[in-house]
């Protein structure tokens, strides 16, 4: 799957956290899987706005995972049960990605909000771009905050 060179840079490690979501019993229930991808780019950088008359300085985080077998997209992803997500990973909004290998895992039906406080290079997906398709060069998965 993985087409094209990558450029030196994408030499991160990342760890994502996909939320999936089912419903048992007529009970949501949100499953957050871990997967730790190599090979990545990870970028961030302070940026500041005007909001009224106050300057404000907000971080902005980006990721760009190589293209994989093992990626689904999110609406396949998400009928998969709990069990068959585990074995593949996606990238969509509200995961969450961290910088680095970590051994964290987040309880079930819980926000992420503990790792996203924890480690400073992280975001939570608020924009997904798929640019594997065919004819890509560095074929890989966008994700930003």
């Amino acid at each position: 799957m993985c087409r094209g060179s990558y450029p030196p840079s994408w030499a991160d490690t990342v760890t994502l956290y996909n939320q999936h979501r089912t419903d048992i019993d007529g009970r949501a229930r949100t499953v957050w899987l871990r997967t730790v991808l190599q090979g990545c780019f990870y970028g961030s950088k302070k940026r500041q706005q005007l909001s009224g008359m106050t300057l404000v300085s907000a971080d902005t985080h980006l990721v760009r995972i190589r293209a994989s077998a093992r990626y689904k997209p999110p609406a396949e992803w998400r009928r998969l049960t709990s069990d068959q997500a585990a074995d593949y990973f996606t990238l969509g909004k509200g995961d969450v990605v961290v910088k680095g290998e970590v051994e964290d895992s987040i309880p079930d039906n819980r926000s992420a909000s503990d790792i996203l406080n924890k480690y400073p290079d992280s975001f939570e997906v608020a924009e997904v771009k798929d640019n594997s398709g065919p004819g890509r060069f560095s074929a890989h998965y966008y994700g930003g905050d």
